[in-house]
């Protein structure tokens, strides 16, 4: 018997038609020919053409053609043929049998099949069969079945969420006979999946649980599971699900325990117990209704007491709400309390000697230099301007000429800022850009879009507005660029003074108490309450539930997080609407303020301010 070494895609051409007829395979064939015209007797030279659809390195080819279908003529062993048959070797995959041959001199049925030699042995495709002669007789029905191939396959949507269907189809060039069947391969251990559908058209709805790319084939199989036809390749991506909030659960941990009378003045007390499914618990809020409230942040099922004491006589129903870091609000718990005024016993006053109080002096009022100072058009410091004139600053002076105020420099990060305009030109605060880096290194693998927002003076994306300004030299210098995600959070101006928890993963608000704008709008004038752009691209854990949120104000460990994943069609964004800090598509629209590493200046005039120091002494 012989070794099988690859398989052969086998079909043959007319010379002096414009028709080309398919050599027909048997039902054992491996691989199935393009599509077949319909029969018709041949009459003329006969070009045999063939294919190789395994990378094995073939050595030679033998043809043989054959006037019976079993090849008796034909020896094996040393290659020749009697007067029922014929054969060549040939170097190529095509052959030429001249309509003078003298095989093909009567009227008859022919069969033909490829010999492959190379280095391991040799391999024969399947026999193929066509008609010459105007008389000859009809072809066996098995060599008369039309197989299509697959000629497009395609993926509906290509972008998927894990746990959510896809649809792939395939079309084929001619109807699927009957007995064949279009089915897909993963390469994996999961086999073929069948297609279904009629025609020239199947498809197959999938759910797919594994995350990444993933690729399959498309062939067309017999009822035995062997492959009839060259495969086709297509690709679908699935990305990790988004975890929606849930609110947080609100208890409280013993109602026997909870008074529901207390005196004017004595302390109350309460124990409460927060949980949340997303592990972001932030804190429980209390409102005690005399005017008064409190807020403690809290971990996730820890007991929470609370105390409050009531200064005034009557009936008040106090209650308590639980919320998560991205606002979402537990079921209410209320409990009604009547204060009520204790009776005091009257007691006989002691006179005691008058107390001599020393003479006390305070401490000095240290009054701490300005954070920010202002930097003109080229590139000098500025007398500052916003110490002299106070809250009542406006942005008038923004942009006036090479001395204008031109930029912000903060002092503490040595970073130089941008400020907006209110004039129309290249700066002005109603342009948005979308978020643009061609530079594979710094966008995390997606450049995002370009010229989406409004604007004038550039084209409206990121790159092309730094480039605008930067050829500007905005005070003095061409080094602009997008600022980080934590550059740019350091100008939330929180009014209270005091930050979140904050998510470095899922973003939130930065502030305890929402201001608009929440930026200092002395040194930044001309900024609108609404997103700007970072330069950072969004990275988050893939396939987990999101942690719990970092807490900027501990020293604990954090916890360790998987394996991070880069999200690389969404950029960090903050909004000084409310100092909101979000990943959102780098298609979206939003403002730009750019920034610079810069240093204290050595040219022009520097502000410099010394610390005042006021002493008050108080005498008895």
């Amino acid at each position: 018997m012989k070794k099988r070494i690859s398989p052969l895609l086998v079909f043959m051409t007319l010379m002096s038609a414009t028709q080309t007829i398919h050599a027909l395979q048997p039902e054992q064939a491996w691989l199935i020919l393009p599509p077949n015209a319909p029969p018709l007797p041949i009459t003329a030279s006969v070009l045999f053409s063939w294919g190789n659809t395994t990378a094995a390195q073939i050595l030679s080819y033998r043809i043989v053609v054959s006037k019976t279908p079993d090849f008796s003529g034909y020896n094996a062993k040393t290659k020749t043929c009697s007067n029922t048959c014929f054969t060549a070797t040939v170097q190529k995959t095509n052959y030429l049998l001249p309509i003078s041959n003298a095989i093909l001199k009567a009227d008859n049925n022919y069969y033909w099949r490829i010999e492959a030699t190379n280095t391991g042995g040799a391999s024969l495709s399947d026999i193929h069969a066509f008609s010459f002669g105007a008389s000859a007789p009809a072809l066996d029905a098995k060599f008369l079945a039309a197989i299509p191939n697959v000629t497009a396959v395609s993926v509906l949507p290509t972008l998927v969420i894990q746990g959510t269907p896809l649809t792939i189809s395939a079309t084929l060039d001619i109807p699927l006979p009957a007995g064949f069947v279009a089915k897909i391969d993963y390469g994996n251990s999961n086999g073929l999946l069948s297609m279904t559908g009629s025609g020239t058209s199947y498809s197959l709805a999938q759910t797919p649980t594994k995350l990444g790319t993933q690729s399959f084939n498309v062939g067309i199989y017999d009822n035995k599971g062997i492959l009839k036809s060259k495969k086709l390749t297509g690709s679908f991506k699935v990305t990790a699900p988004v975890l929606l909030p849930e609110p947080p659960v609100l208890k409280l941990v013993s109602k026997v325990n909870v008074i529901s009378k207390v005196g004017v003045n004595n302390v109350y007390t309460i124990q409460l117990s927060a949980t949340d499914k997303n592990g972001d618990l932030r804190l429980i809020s209390i409102d005690w209704l005399d005017g008064s409230s409190d807020s403690i942040n809290v971990a996730d099922g820890a007991t929470t007491l609370f105390t409050h004491t009531y200064t005034t006589a009557g009936s008040y129903t106090w209650s308590a709400t639980a919320y998560d870091y991205a606002d979402a609000a537990s079921n209410i718990i209320a409990q009604a309390v009547t204060v009520s005024v204790p009776v005091v016993p009257v007691v006989t006053p002691v006179v005691t000697p008058p107390i001599i109080v020393p003479p006390v002096s305070t401490p000095p009022t240290v009054i701490t230099p300005p954070r920010y100072f202002e930097v003109a058009a080229d590139g000098t410091d500025l007398p500052d301007q916003a110490i002299l004139m106070g809250a009542g600053k406006s942005g008038a002076l923004v942009g006036a000429g090479e001395n204008g105020w031109a930029c912000t420099r903060d002092d503490k990060t040595k970073l130089v800022w941008e400020l907006k305009t209110n004039n129309g030109d290249l700066h002005d605060k109603r342009w948005t850009y979308s978020w643009y880096e061609p530079n594979a290194t710094k966008n995390g693998g997606y450049a995002g879009a370009q010229n989406g927002g409004s604007c004038r003076g550039s084209d409206c994306d990121t790159s092309a507005y730094i480039k605008a300004v930067n050829a500007q030299t905005l005070c003095g210098k061409n080094d602009w660029r997008l600022p980080t995600n934590e550059e740019l959070k350091g100008l939330v101006y929180c009014a209270d003074g005091e930050s979140k928890l904050f998510d470095a993963v899922k973003g939130g608000y930065i502030c305890n108490s929402a201001a608009s704008p929440s930026i200092d709008s002395i040194y930044f004038p001309n900024t609108l309450s609404d997103w700007f752009w970072s330069s950072t691209t969004y990275v988050a854990p893939a396939y987990v539930q999101i942690p719990p949120k970092t807490k900027v104000n501990t020293t604990a460990a954090p916890k360790q997080l998987p394996i991070p994943k880069i999200y690389a069609d969404s950029a960090w964004d903050t909004s000084f609407y409310y100092g909101y800090n979000y990943p959102h598509s780098k298609g979206n629209s939003a403002g730009v303020r750019l920034v610079r590493n810069g240093a204290v200046p050595t040219t022009g005039t520097t502000a410099t301010t010394t610390p005042t120091t006021t002493t008050a002494t108080t005498t008895p």
